[in-house]
C-alpha cells in the first residue's frame, strides 16, 4: 500500500523532485548534481502569512524553492542561510527550472 504524501511534507517534496528528475536534459541533471541539497525549511520574507517554503538547490546567492502558494518550483534570492529574500512566481516543476537554467547558461 502507498502512503498517501501529505500537502507540505518533506516527502511529498521529495516525491516531487524525485519524479521530475526523470525529465532532465543532460546539462540539467549534470547542474542538479552541483546545486542539489536536502530539502530545508526556509523562511519566506516576502509571504508574511506563509511561515515557510521548501529550499531544494543552492547556486551563489539563489535558490531553488518550491512555491507552495504558486505550487511551483522558482529561483529566489537570500542573503541570509534560512531566509529567502525575493520569490518568482512561475509554477515550473524541478527539471523546468533547471534545463531552463543549464540551456541559458550553455548559450
Amino acid at each position: 500500500m502507498v502512503e498517501e504524501l501529505r500537502p507540505g511534507s518533506f516527502e511529498l517534496v521529495v516525491h516531487r523532485i524525485r519524479m521530475s528528475e526523470r525529465a532532465l536534459n543532460l546539462k540539467g541533471g549534470r547542474l542538479w548534481e552541483l546545486i542539489q541539497i536536502t530539502p530545508e525549511r526556509w523562511r519566506c520574507s516576502q509571504y508574511p502569512d506563509v511561515a515557510h517554503c521548501w529550499v531544494v538547490g543552492i547556486i551563489g546567492h539563489q535558490c531553488l524553492y518550491l512555491n507552495e502558494v504558486e505550487d511551483g518550483f522558482n529561483w529566489g534570492h537570500f542573503s541570509s542561510w534560512g531566509e529567502v529574500d525575493s520569490y518568482g512566481w512561475e509554477q515550473d516543476e524541478v527539471h523546468d527550472a533547471l534545463n531552463r537554467l543549464a540551456d541559458a547558461l550553455d548559450s
